[in-house]
């Protein structure tokens, strides 16, 4: 008690910390000789073990403090930390719970000491972040240049790419921390995703520069790649500005910080390679002829089955779509902030701890308003919230709450009691009268403060703290839409609101789900025109978008078939893969289009476009699958979640862009020019005889 007590007190020396309410510092109502006295639960310690019992059953009997501030059994005590209102930044708060945090290590004794609650969650995040985007960076770099190395075999095609990234890196964050911007989860990727990108646009310059080696090779490198690299980081900022038009501040603000990171480093992977390159002037060896052999197989593999048996791979897509399809219906929608770090998370474990042992850490209001001074003073009002306050513990998840009803039926208890009735079911005041005289009494002692939290001046309104462990929107939905129905059927004339930390992550979670279309079907139509401006052709322009609709099919199916929520994390993977998966479907069509321009047939033109554009379009692909797998080493669920979806995306983005989309073009493209004048001369050539022989 003692020590519960000094914690208390020193805690409630923070600035920022508004009031502290413990086994030690609660307001206590006793009756002694006809009167009222209200007073420190814990005016002085025990000195003797009658005091002690008598203290004890003071607060285990008590429906203000039991499961509240004290667990049933009398091992667990709470110290429930009230923040001044408001705090002045996410950043001062963190900084509040790093100094409890500090003391709570200073008073470590035989006690178990764990802190949990949203703010304290929530500055976990915030320190666990910062350290993951540390890692996330370096883990990215190593791969992106054990890739490089791999494939090119120089140090220039390491470093220049790598430098000109960077750069695009640490541009962003300086301005990040200039404009006063916080570390998000979301956010904490953007790094990794300008790295990747970064290296993607890199490598169709670094590719064609590399297979000429001559001192006009980067100036003529530069020039095939810079329009197809521009239109396609214009693409991608389409997927990431529709992620823009989230109504979740942290979607949102992710989308825009992607989208300045996305045109910074289309620029300066463009320039600074080539400048390099051009610079440095040809490297005095060549890749060896077969250091790719293996993926040039591949490819081969690839554009022989496009040319041989277009249909049958159309068909097989076609087939794969459907069963994705399929597990889309069984997608659903549930944020759930705690699993934003592992279950064994020590932020976890003391969560879980405090619900097990007293009323779960996550509070739910009921606000009232009964119109009229008063009015919820009524004794018919007080005995209907009483009513429903039982009634909600019945409900999954919901431990206990704690009401004006609660106080006032303590304060009468304690009066019964000085005139020796006491009523052990803590019965409520009979009149209007007498309710307000309790808590006009109430009011006039040091614990008025405590009571604006349940009531107003005017005792028109009320709240009902619901203290809960429901973390998931989709329990935390049944729990509010049950609530409602009740207050409705029961307390309609009070104007009942739910309100919380629930229902914003109920509302976050809708926003989720209306979001996530809207942001898609305006990436999906922006990218859609894009590509039939460019391509000057609807019909090549919607072919080109077929294979981009599939890898968006197979991450929803996928999601539906093994029971992958869409959440936070989740919910920008459509439109960033969307974008990205873009790139190499332009680098592809452009290539195609100018093919079909020398070639006499759709074989050959695709012939040609696999030697253009094959090897690079495969190189990104592994590129941007070893920088979005190394997400899955994250301690955060949605980041997990993004790592490997975004990273199956590119798996399928690949097979679309190498085998559905020339399998399409072959099947359904246009015929070149060449073959259509050569047909034209052929029919003419046959005509002419015959008119001949009919004069």
């Amino acid at each position: 008690l003692e020590r519960i007590r000094n914690l208390g007190r020193d805690i409630e020396r923070i600035e920022g910390v508004d009031r502290i309410w413990s086994a030690t510092s609660a307001g206590h109502v006793s009756g002694a000789e006809g009167a009222l006295v209200i007073q420190d639960l814990v005016e002085e310690l025990p000195a003797d073990s009658g005091e002690l019992e008598e203290l004890r059953e003071n607060v285990t009997s008590s429906p203000l403090y039991r499961e509240h501030l004290l667990s049933a059994d009398g091992t667990t005590a709470v110290l429930i930390v009230f923040l001044s209102y408001p705090v002045a930044s996410p950043a001062a708060q963190d900084g509040i719970v790093r100094e409890i945090r500090a003391l709570i290590e200073d008073y470590r004794g035989p006690e178990r000491l764990v802190m949990t609650g949203n703010p304290a969650f929530t500055a976990t995040v915030a320190e666990t972040m910062q350290s993951e985007q540390d890692k996330f960076t370096i883990v990215t770099v190593l791969l992106l240049a054990m890739i490089l190395a791999w494939v090119f075999r120089t140090a220039r095609a390491v470093i220049l790419p790598l430098v000109a990234a960077g750069s695009a890196v640490v541009l962003l964050l300086a301005g990040m921390t200039i404009a006063g911007g916080t570390i998000s989860v979301l956010s904490t990727i953007v790094p990794s995703l300008i790295l990747a990108l970064g290296i993607a646009y890199a490598m169709h310059f670094l590719t064609h520069a590399a297979r000429a080696n001559t001192p006009s090779a980067p100036q003529a490198a530069l020039r095939r790649v810079l329009a197809p690299t521009l239109l396609s980081a214009g693409t991608t900022m389409i997927g990431l500005a529709a992620v823009a038009s989230s109504g979740i501040a942290a979607i949102r603000e992710f989308g825009i910080i992607a989208v300045f990171a996305v045109a910074t480093v289309a620029i300066t992977t463009l320039l600074v390679p080539a400048a390099g390159f051009a610079w440095l002037g040809p490297a005095k060896r060549s890749p060896p002829a077969n250091a790719l052999s293996s993926l040039d197989r591949l490819l081969l593999a690839c554009r022989t089955s496009a040319l041989s048996r277009p249909s049958t791979i159309v068909i097989t897509a076609s087939l794969v779509a459907l069963v994705m399809a399929a597990g889309v219906w069984s997608l659903r929608v549930d944020t759930r902030f705690v699993s934003y770090l592992d279950e064994d998370h020590p932020a976890n474990l003391a969560r879980e701890e405090v619900a097990r042992h007293v009323a779960g850490p996550i509070p739910m209001l009921v606000l009232l308003d009964s119109g009229k001074e008063g009015g919820i003073l009524e004794p018919r009002n007080l005995k209907r919230i009483r009513e429903f306050q039982n009634w909600v513990k019945t409900l999954p998840g919901i431990h206990t709450s704690f009401s004006v009803s609660d106080l006032l039926g303590e304060m009468n208890h304690a009066w019964e009691s000085a005139d020796q009735e006491a009523n052990p079911k803590r019965s409520l005041p009979w009149s209007r009268g007498m309710a307000a005289q309790f808590l006009l009494l109430y009011e006039s002692s040091e614990f008025a403060e405590d009571l604006d939290r349940l009531v107003s001046h005017d005792r028109a309104r009320a709240a009902i703290w619901v203290r809960t462990e429901i973390y998931g929107s989709t329990e935390s939905r049944e729990a509010t839409t049950a609530m409602r129905e009740y207050l409705q059927a029961n307390l309609g004339d009070l104007k009942p609101e739910v309100t919380g930390t629930l229902l914003s992550l109920l509302e976050s979670s809708d926003e989720v789900a209306r979001g996530q279309a809207r942001s898609l079907g305006i990436a999906l139509l922006a990218i859609v025109l894009v590509l039939v401006a460019i391509l000057r052709s609807f019909r090549l322009g919607l072919l080109a978008a077929i294979p981009n609709l599939l890898p968006i099919l197979m991450i929803f199916g996928v999601m539906g078939w093994l029971g992958v929520p869409l959440n936070l994390g989740t919910a920008v993977v459509a439109c960033l893969s969307l974008g990205i998966a873009t790139d190499d479907t332009i680098h592809f069509v452009v290539a195609y289009r100018e093919s079909l321009l020398h070639s006499t047939s759709r074989e050959e033109a695709m012939e040609r476009t696999f030697d253009i554009v094959g090897r690079p379009i495969a190189l990104t692909s592994i590129a941007l699958l070893a920088s979005f797998g190394a997400l899955t080493l994250s301690v955060f669920g949605p980041v997990r979640d993004i790592g490997w979806l975004t990273g199956l995306t590119m798996v399928t983005c690949a097979f679309g862009d190498l085998l559905l989309l020339p399998a399409l073009l072959t099947r359904f493209g246009p015929e070149p020019r060449s073959a259509t004048t050569s047909t034209s001369a052929r029919v003419s050539s046959n005509i002419a005889p015959q008119r001949a022989a009919v004069r």
